[in-house]
């Protein structure tokens, strides 16, 4: 059940690492001076971006705190599991909206 907790911990690292890389890279080469014309919530997710390399650090915390325990519960793993899923759909909504707004033709 350790082992559960950790793989769901790297895979969402791995997620956000990606998400980081997509927005640095978009940013760098696509938005170089087009910052003020941009949607809000791609100037709030895309900008700043290094809240997604951050992003993972409460569920790493929480997944040394579960491997603390003597014995992890099956209950204590499915929370994990749904917070671990419920971040990581946030994250890549999140990151998508903000990539693809900028592209989206509004008359």
């Amino acid at each position: 059940m350790k082992t559960f907790t950790w793989l769901f911990t790297l895979g969402f690292m791995l997620v956000c690492l990606a998400c980081w890389a997509l927005s640095y890279l978009l940013v760098r080469f696509t938005f170089p001076g087009l910052a003020v014309n941009l949607p809000a919530i791609t100037r709030l997710v895309l900008f700043p971006n290094i809240w997604i390399l951050v992003c993972p650090l409460p569920w790493l915390i929480y997944a040394v705190a579960l491997s603390r325990r003597s014995e992890l519960t099956r209950g204590a793993a499915l929370v994990f599991a749904i917070t671990v899923i419920a971040a990581t759909v946030l994250l890549v909504c999140a990151v998508v909206a903000a990539c693809t707004l900028p592209f989206c033709a509004i008359t």
